[in-house]
C-alpha cells in the first residue's frame, strides 16, 4: 500500500511498503515526488539506496539530515507494518492454459498462489415437484 500523509504538499513524500525478499517481509520505501515545469524534460530514476536494518535513516544522505532524522523518530511504528502483507484474496488459474509447473507459486512475492490440489462442489439445481393437496 502507498501512504502520502502530506498529499498536495511539495514536494509530496509517498511511502511505500511492499513485500520484499518474500511475504513475511516488508521492503519500506520513501520516494519524494516533484512537479516537472511545463515543458521541462524528465530527469533520470535515482539509483535506489538500499540501507540495514541496523542503519539509522540518516545514512541515506540524499534524504537531507532534517527528514531523515523524522523517519529515525517514526520508527517505532514499523514493526506493526514489517508483519508482512498477506492477502486474504483467492487467485484463480486458467486450468485451460497451466502446465501445473508450479512456477507462479514460486514466484509469486506475495505468497498469494498455493499448488494444493482440492475437490470443489458447486450447488446444482434441483428440479422440485410440488403437489396441491385436495
Amino acid at each position: 500500500p502507498n501512504f502520502a500523509p502530506w498529499g498536495g504538499f511539495m514536494p509530496n513524500i509517498v511511502y511505500r511498503w511492499r513485500p520484499w525478499p518474500d511475504q513475511d517481509h516488508t521492503l519500506m520505501e520513501v520516494r519524494i515526488l516533484m512537479r516537472l515545469a511545463p515543458g521541462a524534460e524528465r530527469p533520470p530514476a535515482p539509483k535506489m539506496h538500499l540501507l540495514s536494518p541496523e542503519q539509522p535513516w540518516v545514512a541515506a544522505e540524499e534524504l537531507g539530515q532534517a527528514l531523515a532524522s523524522v523517519f529515525d523518530q517514526d520508527m517505532g511504528n514499523l514493526p506493526y507494518v514489517q508483519d508482512g502483507l498477506k492477502t486474504g484474496r483467492v487467485m484463480v488459474k486458467d486450468e485451460d492454459v497451466c502446465l501445473h509447473c508450479g512456477m507462479c507459486a514460486e514466484r509469486c512475492p506475495t505468497g498469494a498462489w498455493d499448488m494444493q490440489k482440492f475437490l470443489l462442489e458447486a450447488a446444482k439445481p434441483m428440479k422440485v415437484h410440488a403437489c396441491a393437496a385436495e
